[in-house]
């Protein structure tokens, strides 16, 4: 949990991809004790502590920097984009981390980006559609 702290207590601003960059090179430095975290039944409290906290901290990041518009969409949005991004990594420790660490997260960041450009624009229609 302070390891989350850390990466988002940063003074300097960061791109998603340098973010999970950062991560990906985290689990790459300590793949013995991510594999052991992945692959555990009784890791699931943790890892589900994990992704309230990395949820928690994405939410007031977007608070702080003005992007929080719909609360409610923005905490489904990022809980979703924070399971995924959870189990986007573990297939990556499952099939042996053969991509680098800039890739994974550039597949990961892309897809983020991607999901949230077609969220906002089914939201942007379906508000007009309503006026």
């Amino acid at each position: 949990m302070q390891w989350i702290d850390e990466l988002y207590g940063g003074s300097q601003s960061i791109t998603l991809t340098e973010f999970m960059e950062k991560v990906a090179e985290a689990i790459l430095q300590n793949q013995k004790i991510f594999k052991l975290f992945m692959n555990e039944q009784r890791s699931s409290l943790l890892l589900s502590k994990v992704k309230e906290k990395i949820t928690e901290k994405e939410l007031e990041d977007r608070k702080r920097h003005g992007v929080l518009q719909n609360a409610d969409f923005e905490k489904y949005n990022v809980s979703f984009q924070v399971s995924g991004t959870i189990e986007v990594l573990n297939e990556w420790i499952k099939t042996g981390m053969h991509q680098s660490p800039k890739e994974i997260s550039e597949t990961i960041s892309r897809t983020i980006c991607d999901a949230d450009d077609i969220a906002r624009t089914v939201t942007k229609i379906k508000s007009t559609s309503h006026t």
